[in-house]
Formats: structure tokens, sequence, C-alpha cells
């Protein structure tokens, strides 16, 4: 059975600029607050984390040079494993 991945949800109101100054590389990350805003309230997780994703797009356009995504990966949980006295190795 093949795992389906997730839809592509794209981070709203944020915007990524890559620059060269005095030849060095310069990630220029610009915000629209509400939006933004209101994106990190509706995809933060239960601890308060919004995980967001950057990488270049194939050709820059108004918006920028990079696509902005949000990251749903999560660990697998692991399973309880209860250790007895005849599990030590010592």
């Amino acid at each position: 059975m093949s795992q389906q991945n997730p839809p592509k949800v794209y981070a709203k109101g944020i915007y990524v600029n890559k620059k060269i100054i005095a030849g060095k590389e310069l990630v220029e990350l610009s915000f629209n607050a509400d939006q933004f805003a209101t994106f990190l309230e509706a995809h933060k997780d239960d601890k308060g984390y919004v995980r967001v994703a950057c990488w270049p797009k194939r050709e820059a356009d108004k918006y920028g040079t990079h696509n902005a995504e949000l990251n749903t990966w999560r660990p697998t949980p692991k399973a309880d494993v209860q250790e007895t006295k005849d599990d030590l190795t010592f």
C-alpha cells in the first residue's frame, strides 16, 4: 500500500528573496503581518510551533526567489517499551 503525500500548504504572508551583497548570500524574509499571523494561528502544533520549509523556485517571480511551505512532517511515535531486569546486558 503506497502512502499518499499530503497536499502542499504554502505559507501565506511570507515572501523569501535570496540576494548576493558584497559577495555574501543574504536570504531576506518579508511578512504581511496580518496574513502570516492568521497562518501561524491556524497551523501551530500542540507546543505552539509552526515549521515552514523554504526552497528555491524554478524561476523567481514578483513574490520572491523561494517557496515557503508548511512542514507537516512529524516523527513516528515510538512504542512504549518496558525493560525488565532480564533485558539488561551488564
